[in-house]
């Protein structure tokens, strides 16, 4: 997630061996206040995958989230 611009700060997210991903913003185009914090956008990111899962076995997975610009983000 970052701004349309090469040097737009953002944030990235990689996990491991996945390269399916769902992402979307919502409510971006409603953003009225002058400090954004207090706007209720919010982006959102959730990887594609099908698998099956065993009642009460513990479900792990790792991922890795980086800032900065495009370039910076990549290049972690």
């Amino acid at each position: 997630f970052t701004g349309e611009f090469d040097d737009s700060f953002g944030i990235g997210i990689y996990v491991p061996d996945q390269t399916r991903f769902l992402a979307g913003v919502f409510n971006r185009e409603q953003t009225t206040n002058e400090d954004p914090s207090r706007d209720g956008c919010t982006s959102y990111i959730a990887v594609i995958k099908e698998m099956n899962f065993k009642s009460y076995e513990p479900f792990e997975y790792d991922f890795y989230l980086a800032t900065g610009n495009t370039e910076e983000i990549r290049g972690i």
